[in-house]
């Protein structure tokens, strides 16, 4: 008579109880149907008081979403500044640079590497990924499952498709929107998620002044990522309600990446 082992480690098992009569012992086999590898994953969003009625609903919609899709294997930090009141319930970390107090950028926005190196360092484990995503994006629960795999790329590249307007996180959850024309070709990209271990070795290529919420700053994270490993996925994953905007390449932010990617494009030609 044969033994099976099954050694699982951190994943979740759907299963099945089976029960073998034979010679007049009954024998208990568990049978594993399938197995789900839970990835540690940290997901930084920067979380603002918005003035603008508008934008305050999108990014509500969109905390209301993730609380109610992330698993468990997922935490969520909410960066702010010391002087702000959060507006979220996640766990909160401060941020200790601000462009509009070094630069004198026209808005407080903050500095992306500051956020990923905070990220990187939050687990003792190396083999977790974290990453940052725009707080006004909608994730579906089938976003959460991307990294439930014992085969995890160095870099993750999250663009968007554009919706019409959602009021609150069960109608976006009983997929009552409609995908806008032309939504699926947005250029720019709103989450960038990395392998902990990759970003600790090559993080160093990636400036700290380059300033979020500014023009280029997505592009140049795009394309040093490209450059420097060919294990990294493309995905357009995200959801966005569909609002006009466009940057403001004359802002003295704007003005900042702009330089920064003129000299990463020399750098990673």
């Amino acid at each position: 008579m044969g033994f099976i082992f099954i050694s699982v480690v951190d994943c979740k098992a759907s299963i099945k109880l089976l029960t073998i009569r034979r010679c007049g012992l009954i024998f208990f086999c568990i049978i594993s149907q399938r197995f789900i590898i839970l990835q540690k994953a940290i997901l930084g969003i920067n979380c603002v008081d918005f003035k603008d009625s508008k934008a305050k609903q999108r990014q509500g919609v969109a905390v209301d979403v993730l609380l109610a899709n992330k698993t468990d294997n997922f935490e969520v930090i909410d960066f702010c500044y010391p002087n702000e009141k959060p507006v979220t319930s996640f766990k909160n970390i401060f941020l200790r640079r601000n462009s509009k107090d070094e630069m004198g950028n026209q808005r407080p926005l903050p500095y992306i590497k500051e956020i990923m190196d905070s990220l990187a360092h939050l687990n003792s484990k190396e083999d977790y990924v974290f990453g940052y995503m725009n707080s006004d994006i909608l994730l579906t629960k089938n976003f959460f499952n991307i990294f439930n795999t014992d085969k995890i790329m160095d870099a993750y590249i999250f663009s968007r498709k554009e919706i019409t307007d959602v009021s609150n996180a069960k109608m976006f959850n009983d997929g009552r929107y409609n995908f806008v024309w032309g939504g699926d070709k947005h250029a720019g990209a709103d989450a960038f998620f990395f392998k902990k271990s990759w970003w600790l070795k090559n993080s160093n290529c990636f400036s700290d002044n380059l300033i979020l919420g500014e023009t280029e700053w997505d592009t140049v994270y795009r394309h040093i990522i490209k450059h420097l490993t060919n294990k990294y996925l493309n995905l357009r994953e995200l959801l966005h309600v569909y609002h006009d905007a466009k940057w403001d390449i004359n802002s003295i932010g704007g003005k900042n990446n702009i330089k920064i990617w003129e000299g990463v494009k020399c750098d990673f030609a």
